[in-house]
């Protein structure tokens, strides 16, 4: 039997960073809080708006959250009703109006959702991802292996960005930041072996704004990004 296989140590980095880059999100009102074992949600001044009645919940986005009722995964609205009904296998959090999530619990693959909770973008992604200035990483499936970083796609499911270069992958992709995102890749030798990475910044075109020259970088924000070149400094 056929299977799609996934790559256990490099999903788990990507894991890591797509969960630290949540971290950074501005998470609205009102606050996830948990309460005897189930999530509700309170204002600013810790007062309980939506009862703690769910088993599993994210922060609120961009107006909603994903909330698991029964055996399934819907959104709710600021004032605790259900904006998309509970049909999800998965759901993550909303990015530039778009939102993970997961149709078949007997598939890991994730497509994207739209605020009226249509499918605007089919499963094919390995995990949960942000949409940011119209575009997301595209982690998808290659030779039946997922989160292989292929490029970039636009909120019509389409590849944008490929980065196709001779002798050369991606190794790690991510989100854009003020028009440009940082792109990690890296030789790849014909004998299957592969070099050391570095890290450059592209924009929305594709094009090498600032070169591959770095061991490790971040985003963009308010004009700068942290990023070392391996020598012990950072920029």
């Amino acid at each position: 039997m056929n299977r799609i296989r996934t790559l256990p140590f490099a999903a788990a980095i990507l894991y890591a960073a797509i969960f630290a880059s949540a971290q950074n999100r501005h998470f609205g009102l009102p606050f996830l809080v948990r309460i005897d074992g189930n999530y509700g949600y309170m204002d600013g001044n810790c007062r309980m708006v939506i009862p703690a009645q769910y088993g599993e919940a994210f922060d609120f986005t961009e107006g909603l959250a994903a909330v698991k009722i029964g055996q399934n995964w819907g959104y709710i609205d600021q004032t605790g009703a259900i904006a998309i009904p509970a049909k999800f296998a998965g759901a993550f959090h909303f990015s530039d109006g778009m939102a993970s999530v997961r149709l078949d619990e007997h598939s890991p693959l994730w497509g994207f959702i739209d605020k009226t909770g249509r499918v605007a973008i089919p499963p094919q992604f390995g995990m949960p991802l942000w949409f940011a200035e119209g575009l997301v990483e595209g982690y998808g499936e290659k030779n039946k292996i997922l989160n292989v970083p292929l490029g970039y796609v636009d909120k019509n499911g389409a590849y944008t960005i490929h980065l196709n270069e001779r002798g050369m992958e991606i190794e790690f992709l991510t989100d854009f930041s003020e028009g440009l995102a940082a792109v990690s890749m890296r030789p790849k030798h014909p004998d299957g072996s592969v070099g050391e990475s570095r890290w450059g910044y592209i924009d929305k075109g594709g094009q090498w704004i600032i070169p591959r020259s770095f061991v490790a970088a971040g985003a963009f924000r308010n004009g700068l990004a942290a990023a070392t070149p391996g020598n012990g400094t950072w920029g």
